[in-house]
């Protein structure tokens, strides 16, 4: 395969293992555009992207627009790039920009589309209860997740995964099925097809509230919220106006005696009762605490058996 010329987009951390592969590969990375440094945390200090990090231990030129589809037309002509590689990027482009590279645009998106398009896939697929997920290279265009599909592969997903975990997986998958789809743009064998537009789902935006368990909900749903939610927003409640977020849940489908959102220990098992089953809990953090097991909580903090959480 020949050296291709490659502007890359991206900003979350699923982009920088396609990154990291793209250089490995000895493919020529003109230009990294990612989001402008943002402010997070209490500080609200600014905090630059996984992919500018990246991007910086590779040696690789960075640009930080506002508005890629604008500030990077310039840039981008100058290069003239073969293809233009999104990942995880965070805005939609226009076509425009993606008509500067000769084969236009490529978007590494983790799930089996035309399933889940949008921007959280990977929570969404384990809260609903998935048996698999997977990852998609299509041609970018202007539509959300709509182009045609160059590449796809499957990966199950079990019982023990986290969006975190699930999406370490899916990384890895991208990077190579990215080099794949490379191969054969390169060599001209590339056999897009078009998604059934009327198969479409969509992952919505999730908020921290999303995270607030609902205790009338069976166990199992809150079970595959807190995977869903690691690592935000989490699975949390309230307990006397302070917040209470679960380190280690696993639902158990008898409530024990449990009523619906009171902690308590039944033989020997602490555990929330739920609207269906209850919820065993592992480990938990009270706010500004450091993370304990729950055994260690309670001895702290008895007077939380058999209060109802969340009011």
């Amino acid at each position: 395969m020949g050296v291709v010329k490659v502007v890359f987009l991206g900003t979350a951390a699923l982009a920088v293992t396609a990154l990291r592969r793209l250089v490995g590969a000895g493919h020529a990375v003109s230009l990294v555009i990612t989001q402008p440094d943002r402010p997070a945390g209490r500080g609200r200090a600014l905090v630059e992207s996984a992919v500018k990090i990246a991007a910086g231990q590779l040696g690789l030129p960075i640009l930080q627009p506002s508005r890629a589809s604008v500030e990077a037309l310039d840039p981008v002509r100058e290069i003239g790039p073969d293809v233009i590689v999104v990942a995880a990027y965070g805005e939609i482009l226009s076509r425009e920009l993606l008509a500067l590279a000769k084969v236009g645009g490529v978007n590494i998106h983790p799930s089996l589309l035309p399933r889940l398009r949008g921007a959280t896939p990977v929570p969404t697929a384990i809260l609903r209860g998935d048996s698999e997920s997977g990852v998609t290279i299509i041609r970018v265009t202007p539509r959300m997740d709509a182009g045609p599909i160059l590449g796809q592969v499957i990966e199950p997903i079990n019982h023990a995964d986290t969006a975190e975990t699930l999406m370490a997986r899916l990384s890895n998958l991208g990077a190579d099925l990215l080099i794949d789809v490379l191969r054969h743009a390169d060599r001209g064998t590339l056999a897009p097809r078009q998604q059934d537009h009327l198969l479409a789902t969509y992952a919505r935006q999730f908020t921290r509230d999303d995270g607030r368990a609902d205790w009338s909900r069976p166990s199992v749903d809150l079970w595959r919220a807190w995977r869903a939610f690691q690592p935000w927003p989490g699975l949390w409640t309230t307990w006397n106006g302070r917040v209470v977020k679960f380190h280690g849940v696993w639902p158990l489908f008898t409530r024990g005696g449990r009523e619906t959102g009171v902690l308590d220990e039944w033989d020997g098992v602490a555990a929330v009762g739920c609207g269906v089953g209850a919820l065993r809990i592992d480990r938990v953090q009270l706010e500004g605490r450091a993370i304990q097991p729950i055994a260690d909580f309670l001895r702290g903090h008895s007077v939380i058996r058999g209060a109802r959480l969340g009011e």
